[in-house]
């Protein structure tokens, strides 16, 4: 007779949160290799839109420039302008 050991597995990290990264009010950038004309300038986060499902990456963010233009990204588009990101 064998016996089959059965171990507990590490969980990946994912991608997956119920929390956004960022919160309206934080300062950002946008990345700076982001193919936009707004590629490597800074904003503040209007607005944000979840995604449905907890995927970070596809967190969306109203961002306000500080000439009062308003576009919205997604989270892989965007950096903390101080250190990382919670």
């Amino acid at each position: 007779m064998s016996v089959q050991r059965i171990t507990a597995r590490q969980p990946r990290k994912s991608r997956l949160s119920p929390m956004p990264r960022y919160q309206i009010g934080d300062r950002i950038k946008i990345l700076p290799d982001d193919p936009s004309p707004f590629a490597g300038l800074e904003a503040v986060i209007q607005d944000l839109q979840p995604h449905d499902l907890g995927v970070t990456a596809l967190d969306r963010y109203v961002l306000l420039f500080q000439w009062g233009e308003q576009q919205t990204f997604y989270d892989v588009q965007l950096a903390p302008v101080d250190g990382p990101a919670r």
